[in-house]
């Protein structure tokens, strides 16, 4: 008779690299593999190790270490490196693009036209990441909290895109983080 689906389904989790912008410490704490820690991986950790193995860190709480965080720069300086070499992003790299090995992933510069639907894509990612929650998540976007949407967006934008897409934006996605929205009303968010 076999197993009904969620018990037959081999999930390899949400809660580490591509979809928490990068950081591996769920991962290294259920394997026994080692990873090399990104600067997000060291900062959550270190968060965890203050404040509680089981604390969650807020995204806004995230973003404003990995300011100060020279390692972060270093990653951040050998991306912009890495796509000022290889120039902008042109739809004919997308077969190479799927080739390429996790660790041997290229970044490019985005092109103009790749703004709009990226503008659109990072809030309505971030949007989601404020709804649905992943009960073992290392970084959390609080409900309704403005700072951490702000965050969110900037996660997506600096560390999600060119790193797990290729794609890096050499100007910021918006003129004002503070004024962009989610692309449910705020509303929603506000507790009754």
């Amino acid at each position: 008779m076999g197993f009904p689906y969620s018990l037959d389904f081999d999930n390899a989790g949400t809660n580490f690299g591509i979809y928490s912008f990068g950081c591996m410490a769920a991962r290294a704490k259920n394997d026994r593999h080692s990873f090399a820690a990104s600067a997000v991986t060291r900062l959550v950790r270190r968060y965890q190790e203050e404040m509680g193995a089981g604390t969650v860190m807020p995204t806004s709480k995230l973003y404003k270490q990995l300011l100060n965080s020279g390692a972060w720069q270093k990653e951040k300086d050998e991306m912009r490196q890495q796509a000022e070499s290889n120039g902008e992003f042109k739809i004919s790299y997308l077969k190479e693009l799927k080739k390429a090995s996790k660790r041997k992933r290229r970044v490019f510069k985005a092109t103009q036209e790749q703004v709009v639907w990226a503008r659109l894509m990072v809030r309505m990612l971030a949007t989601l990441e404020m709804i649905l929650k992943d009960a073992d998540a290392d970084v959390v976007v609080r409900k309704g909290k403005r700072k951490d949407f702000v965050a969110v967006l900037k996660l997506f934008e600096e560390i999600t895109l060119p790193k797990y897409f290729g794609i890096l934006f050499t100007k910021p996605l918006f003129d004002a983080y503070d004024s962009v929205s989610p692309v449910i009303p705020w509303e929603y968010f506000e507790e009754d």
